[in-house]
């Protein structure tokens, strides 16, 4: 390799060592052993990473609980609304507004009477007609609805 260096013309060039890079200090007095001080920090780093790792773990919770709340919150919310829509609260109310449409209906005039209709379809379109108690409410709404 070396007459392969003098053929091209080549000067032999030799690698940095670290030892060039690193101020000159004589190493051989310092004391590596731990100190109080040195293992105070390292319990307190410990306490640290315990804690960091805590708090992650209550956000991985609280992610797992955002997920089982978005799966099942759909169906708990329609069973909530089955049983609403069940209460005999919500039937009086239902036969109750139905009811004032019906004689605002029959005094009404035919402009009057297509805007009642209008109304009707769109704020009863859920309600079961079974479940209302008067058969003249029923068959109004049976009529008014179409179906």
């Amino acid at each position: 390799m070396e007459a392969y260096d003098q053929e091209l013309g080549v000067s032999h060039v030799t690698m940095p060592q670290l030892s060039d890079f690193l101020p000159c200090h004589d190493y051989g007095e310092i004391d590596f052993t731990i100190e109080k001080e040195d293992k105070q920090m390292k319990i307190f780093g410990i306490y640290i990473g315990w804690g960091v790792g805590i708090l992650i773990g209550i956000f991985m919770l609280s992610l797992v609980g955002v997920g089982y709340y978005s799966f099942f919150a759909p169906m708990v919310k329609n069973v909530e609304r089955e049983v609403f829509e069940n209460t005999k609260s919500y039937i009086q109310g239902v036969q109750q507004d139905l009811g004032k449409y019906y004689l605002e209906y029959q005094k009404g005039t035919q402009s009057e009477k297509g805007a009642i209709r209008a109304t009707i379809q769109m704020r009863f379109a859920e309600v079961d007609s079974s479940k209302l108690q008067s058969p003249q409410l029923r068959a109004f709404l049976t009529q008014t609805r179409g179906y």
